[in-house]
């Protein structure tokens, strides 16, 4: 069937952006990149991807961060999701 847009064609565009957010990470640097630095890069890596190939919709993207910085330890949930309540951000 053409045109599908099912699981599959999701995997396939997800697989690669997580791929090449992951290599963020295993990329050696100095020290002035820190982990916290690199996940933050990888996390937009993997939107931009993810918002380019539509894998995901564009809404469930941008809350990809509410999620990634409390679990990686980036930032607080509160801190995570204090950009969003502001009032010039339309989401």
């Amino acid at each position: 069937m053409t045109g599908d847009c099912g699981v599959g064609a999701v995997a396939l565009s997800v697989d690669p952006s997580a791929a090449a957010a992951l290599l963020v990470l295993l990329v050696p640097t100095d020290a002035s990149f820190t982990p916290a630095v690199r996940t933050v890069a990888a996390t937009g890596l993997l939107m931009a991807l993810l918002w380019l190939t539509e894998a995901l919709p564009l809404g469930m993207t941008a809350l990809l961060p509410l999620v990634i910085f409390p679990a990686t330890g980036i930032r607080t949930a509160e801190q995570a999701a204090a950009p969003y309540g502001n009032a010039s951000v339309f989401l």
